[in-house]
């Protein structure tokens, strides 16, 4: 009788537990459900940025490697000593020396004004491409690049350089970052529209007179049939503000505009991933990544560029005056990569040899 009564006293305890383990079953598979169709609706956006290889320093790379000093043999037993002259003083250099134009160094004018240093960067780029140079033509915009990397001047010359050098893909970036420049580029920016639409136009083997024509400088970039057709994801511009009231680069908000091409079933936005990396440089030349507070994220809830609709992601970056000086490092740049189901899709630099470090893999 009191066994009877035991298994009755237990009975609902053991219903209960397993009516409360089926439940807990049924919430977990009912949550893993909802994740999946959750991630497929989310952008995956990526701001760890790797740190360059080997250390690299960007701006602050020698034009050669000074040959070592001789070393003196030791005198023979035979030849008499003779007494050590003393060396004449040398004096002391100045901190910014004109070089003398010799083959293989570059004859720029010493000023503190990087404007200057610019357009002297860019005229010597073009005497060497005149003596058919373009090692060394290529070396003077580099630098003019390192000095000022949204110099209009300074890209279209780049460009061109490429076109030379049989270098598309890199000659339609630089065309690319004038536009992205906007009414800053001046003149220069109706040659780059054109400029991408003829490349866009041999590289889908249409007529360029057929391609849409350029837009105004005022009005917004409309992307050509040929990238429209050619890719998923592109960015249609970049508008990048300053917000430090000291001036300086450390503090500012960057507008990236991303248009889609034409896909069949629209956009995946589970498919989309991007990554943002932002590099400072240290007082030694090191390029390292960031230590500014970053904040990235897209304008509105939900990304689906239906109907040819853009989306804009908006991104923060903040270099406090502390962590600028406690680490002795600026600003100097970001690089971009937009990617659709694993495929690059398209891409950005500031300054633009960011992009070199780090070779996408398709």
């Amino acid at each position: 009788m009191e066994a009877t009564l035991l298994a009755k006293r237990l009975r609902p305890k053991t219903y209960s537990i397993a009516l409360y383990l089926a439940g807990l079953v049924l919430l977990v598979q009912v949550a893993a459900i909802f994740l999946v169709f959750y991630f497929r609706r989310v952008v995956t956006i990526d701001t760890s940025a790797p740190p360059l290889p080997n250390q690299a320093q960007v701006a602050q790379t020698p034009e050669r490697p000074t040959p070592a000093p001789a070393v003196p043999s030791a005198p023979s037993a035979s030849a008499p000593v003779q007494a050590a002259t003393p060396p004449a003083p040398t004096p002391a250099a100045p901190a910014r020396i004109t070089p003398v134009p010799t083959p293989g160094r570059l004859a720029v004018a010493a000023t503190e004004d990087p404007a200057q240093r610019v357009k002297a960067l860019n005229e010597e780029a073009e005497r060497f491409q005149t003596q058919g140079d373009l090692r060394l033509a290529a070396l003077a915009l580099f630098k003019a690049e390192a000095l000022d990397s949204r110099d209009s001047t300074t890209l279209v010359n780049l460009a061109r350089l490429m076109t030379l050098e049989k270098e598309t893909d890199k000659a339609r970036t630089y065309w690319q970052r004038v536009v992205d420049l906007g009414s800053a580029a001046g003149s220069n920016y109706n040659l780059a529209r054109e400029q991408l639409v003829l490349i866009d136009s041999r590289s889908t083997g249409t007529s360029a007179n057929n391609a849409p024509p350029a837009t105004t400088v005022s009005a917004p970039v409309a992307p050509t049939t040929a990238v429209t057709a050619t890719r998923a994801l592109f960015v249609d511009r970049i508008e990048k503000t300053n917000t430090a009231s000291n001036g300086s680069n450390n503090e500012f908000t960057m507008r990236v505009v991303l248009g889609a091409g034409i896909i069949p079933g629209g956009i995946q936005p589970g498919k989309v991933d991007i990554k943002l990396y932002f590099y400072d440089l240290q007082a030694s030349g090191a390029i390292v990544p960031s230590r500014a507070q970053l904040k990235v994220n897209f304008l509105g809830s939900r990304q689906t560029w239906a109907n040819g609709q853009r989306e804009t992601l908006m991104a923060t970056y903040l270099l406090s005056p502390d962590q600028a000086r406690i680490y002795n490092q600026k600003y100097y740049g970001y690089m971009l990569r937009i990617y659709y189901d694993g495929k690059l899709q398209d891409e950005r630099a500031e300054p633009d040899n960011l992009l070199k470090f780090f070779p996408a893999a398709n």
